[in-house]
């Protein structure tokens, strides 16, 4: 299996600190 790949739709203070926290964890985000 691959590794895990999320969107985040939403580039509030939000989106912005669920993206950092999934990308340290060794999640390839994408931000819309």
């Amino acid at each position: 299996m691959g590794a895990i790949r999320v969107a985040v739709v939403g580039a509030g203070p939000a989106g912005c600190m669920l993206a950092r926290l999934l990308h340290l964890g060794g999640v390839d985000v994408t931000v819309f």
